[in-house]
């Protein structure tokens, strides 16, 4: 089994204003003159993880992160307003044209696997392949199995410990009452809510349980973005329709996803892969969704190299 690559600090950042209110952070890693690869992080709302670095080989790779609006070191923090699917993937764009890039590879992890799935839809020329691991869509159906007919039937006893104060009807019962907290003007009550909502993500996402994910996810900067960018989404796409991925059939892309995967089942990978004939699908029998799970860093790592074999070289693709 495939382990992590040594730790990677990043030796360039950029601050990078996208518009009158939104500063998007991005950062550099690896290699300058490797074949360029953009991490498009999970969420909404969660920020890049240093994590993700360490699932590639540095000398071989120019390593790129953006923290999406309204994350990590993006600003403002938490911020909803502008901050919707179509803009997140306008900002890859602007990203990968003041970076004086050509094409590069995307890895989509979660929710940014999907907002992958759009970007190569929409700037076909400039990805040379995808890798997507644990694809999550912020639609109906998968805001539905998280918040109320899948995880929480899946881990009643994480859920009542954590959401016992929450209304148990539906879904817009629950983001309703995270809501009204959330966007109040009580900082207590505002931090509460989101290290109750951060804590349920962190503690269903792992096959087994990771303290140090929830450690991360329910610390005040990382859950306020987590839960009110979230909660925000949730409430804005549920009617929202999800494209087919039928458009990417000359593209190369690799899906990676655990079969205990309680973010977003299995099903929803798979439909991917059906609609993709470019595409392969990994099912990872010991993981979950988190990336953290030793299989899925294994499945990824092997993964990621085996899409930039199929790749090959990166003459002039750094500009």
């Amino acid at each position: 089994m495939l382990t992590l690559y040594p730790e990677l600090k990043p030796h360039k950042e950029h601050f990078l204003p996208v518009d009158n209110l939104h500063t998007i952070y991005i950062e550099e890693s690896g290699n300058k003159d490797g074949l360029p690869v953009l991490f498009v992080h999970d969420g909404p709302g969660y920020g890049s993880d240093p994590f993700c670095r360490r699932l590639l080989d540095s000398e071989r790779f120019r390593i790129i992160m953006i923290d999406q609006r309204g994350c990590g070191k993006s600003t403002p923090l938490a911020e909803t307003a502008h901050n919707r699917p179509d803009v997140l993937i306008q900002d890859i764009e602007r990203a990968r044209q003041h970076l004086g890039i050509e094409k590069w590879m995307l890895i989509g992890m979660g929710w940014g696997g999907f907002l992958s799935q759009q970007y190569a839809g929409a700037f076909p020329e400039t990805v040379l392949g995808v890798v997507i691991s644990g694809y999550f869509v912020a639609d109906e159906p998968g805001i539905s199995w998280m918040l109320r007919e899948g995880a929480p039937k899946m881990f009643p006893d994480i859920w009542h410990e954590v959401m016992k104060d929450c209304p148990q009807g539906s879904v817009a019962e629950v983001l309703s009452y995270f809501s009204k907290y959330l966007n109040g003007s009580n900082e207590l009550l505002q931090i509460q809510a989101a290290k109750q909502w951060a804590a349920w993500v962190a503690k269903i996402s792992t096959l087994h349980p990771s303290q140090d994910l929830v450690d991360r996810l329910t610390h005040p900067h990382q859950a306020i973005s987590l839960a009110r960018l979230g909660c925000n989404f949730y409430q804005e796409l549920t009617d929202e329709p999800v494209s087919s991925a039928a458009h990417l059939k000359d593209i190369p892309g690799i899906i990676v996803h655990g079969r205990y995967d309680a973010i977003s089942p299995l099903a929803r990978a798979f439909d991917l892969h059906q609609s993709w004939a470019g595409s392969d699908l990994y099912i990872i029998r010991d993981a979950g969704h988190s990336v953290r799970d030793p299989a899925m860093v294994d499945a990824l790592i092997k993964s990621i190299g085996s899409m930039a074999d199929r790749i090959g070289g990166v003459s002039k693709l750094n500009g």
